[in-house]
């Protein structure tokens, strides 16, 4: 009777840990490993756009992380771009939602980012490279966020932009982050608007990219 005894408070904790773990809940999710490894396929259609595109589905899945079907709960505004991610969508691996120790039918709501194509940032290798017109930036100052001068902040923000023909920017993006996002998203709004004198090849203006560093706080130039 001892001996039972004794086996019985020894396997208890063993017992509970077994049932709390079970009966543990779980939101249900997307794997990130089979989303990285299968991502949707930009649409060709719509890369010479050379625009970025952002929409949300709801994926619906069984209580085995089954994919059963997916809507658009926010469209793109290029019904191309939602094509392309519930297609996406369905080579995914899901988890389920757990409830109370069962697993069960669950919906999943996903947000999907489509970058700019890779080939928008094509260009040649110019023999004059552009440059920011001084009088384009005069017009449009940059003005950075009030806590720079409220934290004293100091640093800077390395802009790539796409020059076409025109002087015109048709993409920045950052290529070395300040380390702050508001910060970062003034340099890319001035930027954007600047006018810039077109590389040259052979004395004509071609596309090219142009990589240049604002800097904030003291001691900026």
């Amino acid at each position: 009777m001892a001996h039972r005894l004794w086996l019985a408070l020894l396997l208890l904790p063993v017992i509970l840990m077994t049932s709390t773990a079970v009966a543990q809940d779980e939101f249900a999710s997307v794997d990130p490993v089979s989303r990285r490894d299968k991502p949707p396929k930009y649409p060709a259609g719509a890369i010479s756009a050379c625009t970025s595109f952002s929409t949300v589905i709801i994926v619906n899945v069984d209580k085995s992380g089954g994919f059963t079907k997916a809507i658009v709960d926010k469209p793109a505004g290029n019904v191309l771009f939602d094509q392309a991610a519930i297609e996406a969508s369905r080579h995914w691996k899901y988890y389920s939602e757990v409830e109370a120790g069962e697993r069960k039918a669950s919906r999943i709501r996903i947000p999907v980012y489509f970058p700019e194509h890779a080939s928008c940032w094509d260009t040649v290798e110019p023999d004059t490279p552009a440059q920011v017109l001084e009088a384009s930036v005069k017009a449009h100052p940059l003005k950075w966020p009030a806590v720079v001068e409220a934290e004293d902040l100091n640093g800077f923000v390395l802009l790539k932009s796409v020059v076409e023909t025109d002087g015109s920017v048709r993409l920045t993006k950052v290529g070395i982050s300040s380390g702050w996002s508001m910060i970062d998203d003034a340099a890319s709004s001035a930027a954007a608007q600047w006018k810039y004198e077109p590389a040259l090849v052979d004395g004509k203006p071609v596309r090219s990219v142009i990589e240049y560093t604002l800097y904030f706080g003291k001691g900026s130039r």
